[in-house]
């Protein structure tokens, strides 16, 4: 039953576009926390959005779905993590035993 569930998105996007009430699509919410909507499509493959799910092949995320923290290392600490020493270090540390 489709009567008072769907609601026009915008008369300015291209075609016409409906969601249900309550939910908003990856573009406004992109738009709405400053990311890009690849990331936010990301987001809730990764199940990080509570309360997105797929309607048809469209994501579906409630109004008032809170944007997820940011996970990622931004503190450089696995820099350079796959260097090995330097040879001067490891001759040191023979010398000194």
């Amino acid at each position: 039953m489709i009567d008072g569930n769907l609601r026009q998105v915008s008369s300015q996007k291209k075609g016409f576009e409906a969601m249900i009430k309550g939910y908003v699509s990856i573009k406004e919410v992109a738009e709405k926390w400053g990311l890009t909507p690849r990331r936010v499509q990301v987001l809730c493959v990764n199940g990080r959005i509570k309360g997105a799910g797929k309607i048809g092949g469209v994501w579906a995320i409630p109004v008032d779905a809170q944007r997820p923290s940011d996970m990622r290392v931004t503190t450089g600490e696995y820099r350079n993590w796959r260097k090995k020493p330097e040879k001067s270090k490891q001759i040191d540390e023979k010398e000194q035993s």
